[in-house]
């Protein structure tokens, strides 16, 4: 009797793949939306100082100004993430990089506030949708034995955008004042927008559309060796029959099987981003302004907590397939509660700008990177039929908290209370980790394949 060999889906296929170079080259891709996207966070956060000067600008509106990007994100990452179930990641990706070069640009030339808000609200449009369409991408074509690796290198592109705007930031500020900035904020995403058009489409994506001949093809360009339909298990990549819309994916991610690690997904992206967002913004405000720091030693400083964050992001990407997700998480809001606390007593002694505080923020900007695991984890907790949808709802959630405390942030640091910034972030860190317990302990993915972790 001939013995029958079972054979693989798309699933099982792209599971199993070695790390190649076409693994690279999408990897790429995505790195530098990341890159452009903390590229463009960090010339607004340097620009604003100039910009309070020039318009006379209040520590609320200040708040507003820097929380505008993240309001237009909590729109894009719900409407284009949906897209992208439908379009495909891949024309998601370009749409997103081009409109927020555009637009970036065009916030170069606003007259006045409210129409500088306008640019950066569609800025976030566009941006909302990039980052949770990149990861979820990123996931359904990383080997599993290499995705946390794979994913967590991503995040590391994000600082590196940071210094790159501080170093041009030296430079240009004086010389063109902060439009220049965001007349530069092109030729990343210039970069970046070549890149994407060189990937293929997620071969998962395409299975569960029935688009088999496409799905080989993508496949075998990222290592595979797919002969043709007949060789592949359909029925297992087999998706929805009818055409999903925002409705369905909703009551599919709200599924009983589901529930618990949604609404632990949003509570995380929250809690993440919004501290995050909201330091990332009055970094230099607080360097220069509150600590009254001269522009030759602020931009010094500056990159110095940019260097910590590289390590923080590298510590992600290195630790990813070693750790478990949850025992990552809470350690890092451990230690970021600890620093924050470190961060009350530092400011408390009023001595400016010394070694000791910067060591302090250096390693209070180390934990909060610590913590982008939550990048890696969300994508990897939902099936390939919503993944892009899950992971940019959950990401709409963030937007709300990065929209919101750069508001708080602005309002404390206008009215003089710095140390109150830091017991929120404290604060911050605590509701995370009880997050992380109340809600997603039971929803491991380290080390999964996804098809296994979706069912965690």
């Amino acid at each position: 009797m001939t013995e029958v060999t079972a054979k693989p889906s798309i699933a099982e296929v792209m599971d199993g793949l070695p790390f190649g170079r076409n693994h690279l080259s999408a990897t790429a891709a995505t790195i530098f939306g990341f890159f452009f996207d903390s590229f463009d966070t960090a010339i607004l956060s340097l620009a604003l100082p100039p910009m309070v000067q020039e318009w006379h600008l209040s520590g609320a509106t200040s708040g507003v100004i820097g929380s505008s990007v993240f309001w237009g994100m909590l729109v894009g990452a719900v409407g284009l993430g949906f897209l992208s179930e439908i379009l495909g990641r891949r024309k998601i990706m370009i749409i997103t990089i081009l409109g927020m070069a555009v637009f970036t640009c065009l916030g170069g030339l606003a007259p006045n506030v409210p129409v500088f808000i306008a640019f950066r609200v569609l800025v976030g449009i566009f941006a909302g949708a990039m980052i949770p369409v990149d990861l979820a991408y990123l996931a359904e074509i990383a080997p599993a034995k290499r995705r946390g690796l794979i994913m967590g290198s991503i995040g590391v592109s994000w600082p590196l955008g940071s210094l790159l705007a501080t170093l041009v930031a030296s430079q240009v500020l004086p010389a063109f004042g902060w439009r220049g900035l965001f007349f530069l904020a092109i030729l990343p995403a210039l970069v970046g927008l070549l890149v994407r058009r060189l990937v293929p489409e997620s071969p998962r994506w395409l299975a569960k559309r029935g688009r088999y001949d496409e799905a080989i093809r993508s496949a075998n360009r990222l290592g595979a060796t797919i002969g043709s339909v007949d060789d592949l298990d359909t029925e297992a990549d087999a998706g929805p029959a009818t055409a999903p819309s925002i409705w369905s994916n909703l009551r599919t991610l709200f599924q009983r099987r589901y529930t618990v690690r949604a609404i632990g997904a949003c509570l995380m992206y929250c809690l993440t981003v919004g501290p995050s967002y909201g330091w990332s913004v009055f970094v230099p405000t607080i360097v220069m302004t509150v600590l009254g720091t001269p522009l030759d030693q602020s931009i010094p400083a500056v990159l110095l907590l940019n260097a910590a964050s590289v390590l923080g992001r590298l510590y992600v990407a290195l630790s990813a397939d070693k750790i478990p997700r949850v025992y990552s998480m809470l350690g890092s809001m451990a230690l970021y509660f600890v620093c924050a606390l470190a961060m009350v007593w530092a400011l408390g002694l009023n001595t400016g700008i010394t070694w000791l505080l910067l060591t302090l923020m250096a390693l209070f900007q180390f934990c909060g990177d610590s913590a982008a695991v939550y990048q890696q984890w969300v994508p990897e907790l939902f099936p390939s039929e919503i993944r892009a949808f899950s992971a940019s709802f959950a990401s709409a959630w963030g937007r709300l908290g990065a929209g919101t405390a750069p508001i708080l942030f602005g309002a404390l640091l206008g009215g003089g209370h710095t140390q109150a910034v830091f017991y929120l972030v404290a604060g911050f860190a605590v509701a995370l980790a009880l997050t992380v317990l109340i809600f997603l302990r039971k929803s491991e993915t380290y080390g999964r394949s996804l098809s296994a972790a979706k069912s965690a």
